[in-house]
């Protein structure tokens, strides 16, 4: 084993094309209440300044070692600094984040009471957005212990764990042995989740102390989404096979770990916007994630209104216009996809508009025309809106109609060529079909039909 210097904490940041970034991140780490520093930066072939701005931060700092190599991916950088950490503690630190200044006193104040892994929370900056916070235990002000089993636990809900690597901190000799894999997206899954599981005790400090930046262009940015980021599929369901051969009681929540990573990548994808381009990976998680439904829809670790968000991606149009199998009632086909999202964006801005701005709302005109048992035709995104502003106000929705029975949305779903239970009306969310969807409705009931567009612009509704 490498000699390492006691209490020596070695901080390992791969750094590349980062120029715009670096500063805060160094500033961060050099600025620590804790001094016993060694920061390994690992320039990995940057073609901007930024190995030129780390070297002039190791002349002012003498605890910073610049190593420079050629361009191998994050895993390859960091392997380079454990092969060249000291320390007898190791964390890691991405090139584009920082991190609160008390962070590493915490950790290794933790470390030195019993823990083999620090971890604390992590704050989620983005370039034009909010900050969120996650894996933050502030229901526990003096932070919480785990063993291994629950830190796995709380691993697989995302809770107060989380698959990072770098909002933490190792002892060396229990990391040493270990490598990021070369050449992999997600590359920490797999090496966090084996760290907790060989860890006695695990403890989460209570403070949220780590930056995580999200910036355009980033490895993490929806924006860059390429085929590679379907290792994270790989790993994660890695991972739930150990899980399940370790931790059988563990079974649900490694389905859920799969589940979420399902859904982040269909989320990248959707942020991504070439369909085409992805549409094997599209084709690839929509049958893991309907293969799996049942179990999600019987899972009793998350709320049904997250079982939704998982579940919609299955039938959503977005991915029937990759599939090149949107039919509809009216027979329009891809081409109008521009209009149809301009149509759903409209709709929405006037939604808001009316409840925030006029005070008025759907289920007013609806009582004012009697209407208080309620059918919704869609299960996508517009009818869980309309069906949660209706139940909230007193409307009982019936059911739903769909041309796809498989939706979980707290109702029954029906097709549109069933026999419908009794209703006062049906209103259709799926605005821009409506003709041919009110034309197909028409020839099985008697039941008033009206648009939600009708009733956002307080138009005429029957």
């Amino acid at each position: 084993m490498q000699d390492f210097i006691s209490g020596l904490i070695s901080v390992i940041v791969p750094a590349y094309n980062v120029e715009k970034y670096i500063f805060r991140c160094l500033d961060s780490i050099c600025n620590q209440t804790y001094r016993n520093l060694e920061i390994l930066i690992v320039d990995d072939g940057s073609t901007d300044n930024c190995g030129q701005i780390c070297e002039r931060y190791a002349k002012r700092d003498d605890r910073i070692k610049v190593i420079h190599k050629e361009n191998g991916g994050l895993s390859s950088a960091r392997n380079v600094g454990l092969e060249n950490a000291t320390g007898e503690y190791i964390g890691f630190v991405d090139s584009d984040d920082w991190c609160e200044n008390g962070m590493y006193e915490r950790l290794v104040h933790a470390l030195e009471n019993g823990a083999d892994i620090a971890v604390c929370g992590v704050r989620h900056d983005y370039e034009d957005r909010y900050t969120s916070i996650s894996g933050f235990t502030n229901a526990f002000p003096g932070g919480k212990q785990f063993g291994s089993h629950d830190a796995v636990r709380e691993l697989l809900l995302e809770r107060y764990m989380t698959f990072a690597s770098w909002n933490k901190l190792y002892k060396y000799k229990d990391i040493s042995a270990m490598r990021f894999p070369v050449g992999k997206s997600s590359e920490d899954l797999w090496l966090v989740y084996n760290l907790l599981k060989e860890s006695r005790v695990i403890i989460n400090d209570g403070y949220a102390d780590y930056h995580y930046f999200h910036r355009s262009g980033s490895i993490t940015a929806g924006d860059s989404y390429s085929h590679a980021r379907m290792d994270a599929l790989y790993f994660a369901k890695e991972i739930e096979a150990d899980v399940i051969a370790i931790y059988e009681d563990l079974r649900e929540e490694a389905n859920i770990m799969v589940m979420r990573f399902i859904n982040a990548l269909l989320w990248q994808i959707h942020l991504n916007g070439n369909l085409e381009e992805h549409h094997k990976d599209i084709c690839t998680l929509k049958k893991e994630l309907l293969a799996r439904k049942d179990r999600i829809l019987e899972s009793t670790c998350i709320k049904d209104r997250e079982k939704e968000n998982i579940l919609h991606w299955a039938h959503n149009d977005i991915w029937n216009m990759a599939d090149n199998s949107n039919d509809n009632p009216d027979g329009k086909n891809s081409s109008n996809d521009k209009e149809k999202l301009f149509c759903f964006y409209e709709i929405l801005c006037q939604w808001n508009q009316n409840k925030t701005l006029k005070r008025k709302s759907i289920t007013d005109k609806l009582m004012q025309a009697s209407f208080h048992k309620v059918i919704i035709y869609g299960c996508k995104e517009l009818g869980e809106l309309l069906y949660l502003e209706l139940i909230d106000n007193g409307i009982d929705v019936v059911c739903f109609v769909d041309r796809n029975t498989d939706y979980y949305i707290g109702r029954a779903v029906y097709t549109p060529n069933q026999k419908l239970p009794d209703a006062d009306c049906i209103i259709v969310s799926a605005v821009y079909y409506y003709d041919g969807i009110r034309k197909q409705l028409e020839a099985y009931t008697d039941i008033p039909i009206i648009s939600l567009k009708n009733l956002v612009y307080d138009y005429q509704i029957v």
